[in-house]
């Protein structure tokens, strides 16, 4: 459906549905085709941030998809260490800082 088709449907619902009827018998032609204008200017500025939406989705997707998986950059960004087994204290025996 064209963004004209969807601004004359959206404005007439609101002039059948919503308006209350002292509201209808003050609405002129003039305040009906500025509600058509503002509601096709919406409709338009919404698609071309859908599209660009769009476009920053589709561009992401691509430098996700060239990265390698996470899994593969943690095992060489951390380090393994390398450490004595622990042995249990003794009573009475203080703990020492190596």
């Amino acid at each position: 459906m064209d963004e004209e088709e969807i601004a004359y449907k959206i404005v007439e619902l609101y002039a059948k549905e919503v308006a209350d009827p002292q509201e209808k018998r003050r609405m002129g032609l003039d305040t009906l085709l500025n509600a058509y204008f503002y509601s096709l200017l919406r409709l338009t500025r919404k698609k071309k941030e859908m599209e660009a939406f769009d476009k920053a989705i589709t561009a992401e997707e691509q430098y996700l998809a060239q990265e390698e998986p996470m899994e593969k950059k943690d095992e060489e960004t951390i380090p393994k260490m390398e450490s004595a087994p622990l042995k249990p204290a003794q009573p009475g025996e203080e703990f020492k800082f190596d």
